[in-house]
């Protein structure tokens, strides 16, 4: 939403696009400001799922293994599901309010924050977990990996990793920035290609911890999210056709 030129905007301003939820940071969104069509304002819902010094220290990390990534992409995809439940009611909140109008749901990449986000709205309207997973997958197809190793490498720097955590004091900040200025501030791109992309196993992660923690999505949904069975129905009024 921070690369949308005039025709884009052109074109989103013809969507009806009634809310967008910004799961950005603040110093993510300082980065790339949201650029929308006239009179349409972002709703800001920060989620900072994980360690941030984590993820710096592992693309900065050169002798990086894909498995510890994988593990790391996982962890993600658990915590979201543990300790977001707010987040993602007001997400809800904002798509009931615009139930007769589109919706956006964003955050950086768009698939971690983003991709919880897309199960949790397509579980409530009942869209089957193998259709669910297909959906998710299709980020593979559409991002561009190249594209997105030199956003990030453009708009994260060396400094990034004391803004994001606000312990700039603490062991670990110095170390993992300590790690990313022994090599010039460049993080290492075959992990960064790694963290862009998405694989079964992250969301899956998180589908696994809903039914060992809670039962199931839908219990999850009505319990920890705390939709109500008429707010469900009017979500699925809205989004679901014959």
């Amino acid at each position: 939403m921070g690369e949308m030129n005039d025709r884009d905007i052109a074109v989103l301003s013809q969507l009806n696009i009634q809310a967008v939820c910004d799961f950005r940071r603040p110093e993510e969104a300082a980065k790339q400001p949201s650029l929308l069509p006239q009179g349409l304002k972002p709703t800001a819902i920060p989620i900072s799922p994980g360690s941030a010094i984590d993820l710096f220290s592992t693309i900065s990390d050169q002798a990086i293994d894909e498995a510890k990534i994988d593990a790391f992409m996982q962890d993600i995809n658990h915590d979201l599901v543990i300790n977001h439940q707010s987040s993602y009611r007001a997400m809800f909140d904002q798509l009931l309010t615009s139930a007769d109008a589109g919706s956006i749901i964003h955050c950086s990449a768009g698939k971690d924050r983003t991709g919880f986000g897309s199960l949790l709205l397509l579980s409530a309207l009942g869209v089957s977990d193998d259709d669910i997973m297909a959906d998710y997958l299709l980020t593979n197809q559409y991002v561009k990996i190249e594209r997105e190793i030199a956003r990030w490498t453009a708009n994260y720097g060396i400094d990034q990793t004391e803004t994001e955590t606000g312990i700039a004091n603490s062991d670990k900040v110095k170390v993992a920035r300590e790690a990313i200025n022994a090599r010039q501030g460049e993080f290492n791109h075959q992990a960064l290609a790694v963290i862009l992309k998405v694989k079964s196993s992250y969301l899956q992660t998180a589908v696994d911890t809903i039914r060992e923690e809670f039962g199931s999505t839908i219990t999850y949904l009505e319990q920890q999210i705390g939709l109500s069975s008429s707010e469900l129905s009017r979500l699925k009024a809205a989004y679901l056709y014959d």
